[in-house]
């Protein structure tokens, strides 16, 4: 007690040492008052790498995010062609919406031209989406990335 206050310690280190022959045990104890700050702050480094395709980085939260990678756009226009072509049974129905993923696939480099032909494919092909409805974020990608 100092000009009659209390004071208080914290106890960072005991300190204890074994002794040794005709040396005692004894303690070495590190200290600091509890009111002052922490000299001895522990730094932390933490290092993070992060590369490939949808790489993600997410601390502390969730992530709902949806990422559509396209490597070729190509193998997605055949794709779905394919995937028309199995469950379609009407050949002019084919034909004409195979006329429309052509036409995409010739104005992929142009955003809005893909934009317009996807928009007709989702029109004539409305009651195809179960077929179409999942080739559709990659389209738009494409659509969105053209020149």
């Amino acid at each position: 007690m100092l000009h009659g206050t209390d004071e208080r310690y914290l106890v960072i280190d005991p300190g204890f040492t074994r002794g040794f022959g005709s040396i005692p045990d004894s303690y070495q104890t590190e200290v600091r008052r509890e009111d002052a700050p922490n000299d001895k702050q522990s730094v932390t480094t933490i290092n993070y790498h992060i590369n490939g395709n949808n790489a993600r980085f997410n601390q502390n939260s969730e992530d709902n995010s949806l990422n559509v990678v396209i490597e070729s756009s190509d193998g997605v226009f055949e794709d779905l062609k394919t995937e028309l072509r199995a469950h379609v049974a009407d050949p002019q129905r084919i034909s004409e919406l195979e006329g429309i993923i052509n036409d995409m696939q010739a104005s992929q480099h142009d955003s809005k031209g893909m934009s317009e032909k996807l928009g007709q494919l989702i029109s004539k092909g409305a009651d195809l989406m179960g077929i179409i409805g999942p080739f559709v974020p990659m389209l738009a990608g494409i659509a969105a990335s053209g020149s």
